[in-house]
């Protein structure tokens, strides 16, 4: 017992572990889940208070607005006592009537107590014909003084009647205090301008109207657009005009003053007197002819803001809980510590590859379903495993298996046939015409081909058998224990069944593929795997040079043939051209501008000679030359080819590729006229080609005709260096260069036969 308490409570036990996971799982939740409970109740507050400073925000600014709305009001209302204007019709009462403007003007200041500092009415000179201040009538000696020097006053004699001006503030030399000077211009009956009607506002009353806005912990500041503090309901403005930018010089705080000078509106979070804080600030609307633009801010702490939330209280809740959960893991660790073993036990098993391992615990509780789960995930990821090993051996279009695998599959079957003396046979299945099949409806119709071929021989073969993709249109089927003639019967079966298969295309259209197929035995024709594959490719050519759509057995093919008197002549210019054709491959695997178009330049070069009625000889000629007449580009191009520009040294080498093509052939072949058109098919048929600068007629009829379909077929298809050109296109410059670079007559013969197969295609 003490034993298995100490294993159980050693640092690398499960139950540790799993005492950890559980603390893990149990106080992670908790922690991330009260963080979040914490955030949010401060985001939920601080969103509280952005909306309660935005509120203060406009309660401020309907304050400011409303006191110069009505100063202003009163203002115009004053000016309308006819005392201002009688004082200067009526000279024989003027003292009279300076009394009533008196009385005018204290009315404005009873009614704006210890906001107005000053009320008066000057003339249009700037002298000052009666006054108050404070509250009080001023005799004349006490405002002697002229205001026509004051920019209040200029702008105020601008305006038109019953507009008020607002100035910027002023300092007071009376009262020792900042203002903001008001003007209303007063005309007479007549609309003559007589005088300045005028009122001076204490700055410091700004503060008074705010003040009462916000919470007594708040900050409200006013900030023109000089960036001067107007107003601060914690510092005194009435006397001195600050910059705001004096009140902090944190950057954050600098900004939102730069902003607030610009009139822009919103709320950001600051660095003010050394607190975090944020701040609400708007552009205060402004009155017509008031030349103040000002912006208003309240400013509350982060201290202010999240006061109810407590971070105290939130670390308490976090670790009385956290203690709570690692009681519940630890006594869930001791309870799963015990038969966890079992699972161990098999996932060791499982992990040594043994797949089928079970775990095998008969319990009704959450070990037991445990257990259940153990077995079905084992069960899951063998069922993966055979399902991916399946997928990694097979070709997904076909469902065949792939190209690897088949290879692996044939020396397998190979040593098993050698090991046990028996017999396999291979067959190699090529689609007939299958890249005219792709180029005339399309690759997706293709691999819809490819599909179903693959689904016929799918149900086809035998289960001992092995059906593969060799590659591209090519299927190779291994079948063991069978002899050729057996192979044969079944592959022409399956030939015919290939040859009824309906396929229908993109455009709905339902279409027929025929195969051709090679067979090849194995001890018979071939010893190991690599010959059993080349003579299933030679059985497999030859049954598409003979016709295509049919089976031909290697045996009978090669070995046959030569026994049957009259059939080793035309044996042995089979494999000649074989031969010609096997070069040609060559060639247009290592030259991009030719690839796959060797069978296609021989093909149009041969309707051509057909039309000049060449002779069997000339024919066979000619269509040696289209497969070799680039020949020597193999060595030019071994010494050139690189990435960017060709120098004129390796321009020149490539130039002598015709040459070196006719001294590789000569070592080789006798093919005289063979030679003689690979030699000249780059003349021109003005003379100033290469490499003998012959002309016309002097070029050899087959050079001539190899010219003109070369260049054909280089400009129509694909290439790195040139735009590949329409069929039209590569015509018209062929008639372009019709009597200079080609034979004008080969040209239009050549038309001709182009226009033929649109023709027979429609």
């Amino acid at each position: 017992m003490n034993n298995t308490i100490l294993r159980i409570s050693s640092p690398k036990s499960i139950y540790t572990k799993l005492f950890i996971l559980f603390s893990i799982i149990g106080v992670i939740p908790l922690v991330v889940g009260s963080f979040y409970a914490y955030s949010k109740s401060r985001q939920t507050l601080l969103h509280s208070a952005l909306k309660e400073q935005e509120l203060k925000v406009n309660n401020g600014m309907r304050n400011i607005v409303t006191l110069f709305v009505e100063s202003n009001t009163n203002l115009i209302l004053s000016g309308q006592n006819t005392a201002f204007v009688r004082f200067f019709e009526d000279h024989n009462d003027s003292n009279l009537y300076r009394d009533e403007q008196a009385k005018a003007l204290l009315q404005i200041s009873s009614i704006f107590h210890g906001i107005i500092e000053s009320a008066g009415f000057a003339d249009v000179n700037g002298r000052v014909i009666s006054a108050v201040k404070e509250g009080k009538n001023l005799s004349p000696h006490e405002y002697s003084e002229n205001i026509s020097g004051s920019s209040f006053f200029k702008e105020a004699l601008l305006l038109g009647k019953g507009i008020v001006f607002n100035g910027h503030p002023v300092f007071s030399q009376s009262s020792g205090k900042w203002i903001i000077p008001s003007a209303l211009p007063i005309y007479n009956n007549k609309e003559k301008l007589i005088g300045v009607l005028y009122a001076q506002i204490y700055l410091d009353s700004i503060t008074r109207f705010i003040k009462n806005i916000a919470h007594p912990d708040d900050i409200v500041i006013v900030v023109d657009q000089n960036g001067n503090l107007i107003s601060h309901t914690k510092k005194r403005t009435g006397e001195i005009i600050l910059s705001a930018g004096n009140l902090e010089n944190d950057p954050s705080f600098l900004s939102v003053v730069s902003r607030m000078r610009s009139g822009e509106g919103g709320n950001r979070r600051i660095i003010y007197d050394g607190k975090p804080s944020y701040i609400t600030y708007k552009d205060i609307p402004e009155e017509r002819d008031n030349h103040n633009r000002w912006s208003l801010g309240v400013i509350t702490s982060e201290d202010a803001i999240y006061g109810e939330v407590s971070a105290k209280k939130y670390l308490l809740f976090v670790l009385t809980g956290s203690m709570v959960l690692f009681a519940i893991a630890g006594m869930l660790g001791w309870r799963i510590s015990h038969p966890i073993h079992e699972l161990t036990k098999t996932s060791v098993s499982m992990s040594r590859g043994n797949l089928s391992s079970r775990v095998k615990l008969n319990r009704e509780d959450e070990i037991g379903q445990l257990a259940s789960a153990f077995n079905e995930m084992a069960a899951s990821i063998q069922s993966s495993h055979e399902e991916l090993t399946k997928l990694s051996i097979t070709d997904s279009l076909t469902g065949l298996f792939n190209h690897r695998e088949f290879h692996k599959r044939l020396e397998e079957e190979v040593k098993r046939a050698s090991r046990y003396n028996s017999i396999l046979s291979l067959m190699m299945i090529d689609i007939d015409n299958f890249k005219n099949f792709n180029d005339t409806y399309g690759h997706q119709s293709g691999d819809e081909a490819l599909r179903a071929i693959g689904k016929i021989i799918l149900q086809e073969v035998r289960s001992s058998d092995f059906a593969a993709r060799y590659g591209g249109e090519e299927m190779a089927i291994l079948l063991p224990e069978t002899n050729s003639a057996e192979a044969f019967i079944f592959s022409d079966r399956l030939r015919e069944n290939i040859e009824q298969l309906s396929i229908k295309v993109l455009n709905g259209e339902t279409l027929h593929v025929t195969v051709s197929i090679g067979i090849t035995s194995f001890p018979g024709d071939a010893t190991d795997r690599k010959s059993l594959i080349e003579t299933a490719d030679k059985a497999l050519y030859f049954a598409k040079e003979s016709g295509r759509n049919k089976t031909v057995l290697y045996y009978n093919t090669l070995k046959n043939n030569f026994e049957v008197p009259g059939k080793t002549k035309s044996l042995l210019e089979d494999i000649e051209e074989w031969i010609f054709r096997s070069l040609s491959t060559t060639i247009d695997e290592r030259l991009p501008s030719r690839r796959g178009h060797s069978v296609t330049i021989s093909r149009t070069a041969l309707q051509i000679a057909r039309a000049y009625n060449l002779n069997d000889s000339q024919m066979r000629d000619l269509k040696v030359a289209t497969y070799l007449y680039e020949i020597g580009m193999l060595k030019s191009l071994s010494q050139t080819i690189k990435e960017g520009s060709v120098s004129k040294e390796e321009l020149d080498l490539i130039k002598d590729h015709p040459e070196t093509g006719v001294e590789i052939l000569k070592k080789i072949f006798n093919l005289q006229n063979v030679l003689q058109a690979i030699n000249h098919h780059h003349e021109r048929y003005d003379g100033t080609g290469y490499p003998s600068g012959l002309k016309g007629e002097d070029i050899p009829l087959l050079s001539r005709i190899i010219s003109v379909v070369d260049t054909y077929h280089t400009m129509v298809s694909f290439n790195l260096h040139n735009k590949r050109l329409t069929q039209e296109e590569a015509i018209e410059e062929l008639k372009r260069n019709a009597g200079t670079q080609f034979d004008p007559v080969i040209v239009e013969t050549f038309i001709k036969i182009l226009a033929d197969n649109n023709n027979e295609h429609e």
